[in-house]
């Protein structure tokens, strides 16, 4: 019998599961992904973009500052699992999340002072969520691959 090899694109794998991170950040936190898509956007490169939908209050922006760190988190998480090491990684895992902090230090900012949790604890949230709902992200991360793009997301 020859053993078979299976070639895992890291790159895709690695943002499928950034992109599936908010999603489910977001649905566990009972808001609404209308959308997540991925696309090649170089020949070695993958792109992706979650659409979510959060109340626009204190909860909803904590909410959506939780599921944006999740991104970078599940990535961090998916390289682990699978031994790459980091001279191997396929793209500069703490830049694919530069847009993502920008947006959560938005959000943060428009919580009251005293209800304002740090920044610290926010990325704190999102590891946790990460770890406590691994078999999700990766479920929808699969699919993603195989679709490229999903419509209202409910699980």
């Amino acid at each position: 019998m020859n053993p078979t090899t299976v070639v895992v694109d890291h790159d895709l794998a690695t943002i499928a599961h950034h992109e599936a991170a908010h999603a489910v950040g977001a649905l566990v936190s009972g808001n609404a992904v209308p959308k997540v898509r991925i696309w090649q956007a170089t020949l070695a490169g993958w792109r992706g973009w979650t659409d979510m939908e959060f109340e626009e209050s204190p909860d909803g922006d904590h909410a959506a500052a939780v599921a944006l760190l999740a991104g970078v988190a599940a990535e961090l998480a998916w390289l682990e699992e699978h031994d790459v090491l980091r001279s191997a990684w396929p793209h500069d895992v703490d830049a694919s999340g530069a847009y993502d902090r920008t947006v959560v230090h938005e959000c943060l900012a428009r919580i009251p002072r005293a209800q304002r949790p740090s920044f610290r604890a926010v990325q704190g949230e999102a590891d946790r969520l990460v770890a406590a709902h691994w078999g999700r992200i990766t479920d929808l991360a699969a699919r993603l691959i195989d679709a490229r793009c999903l419509h209202h997301v409910t699980r």
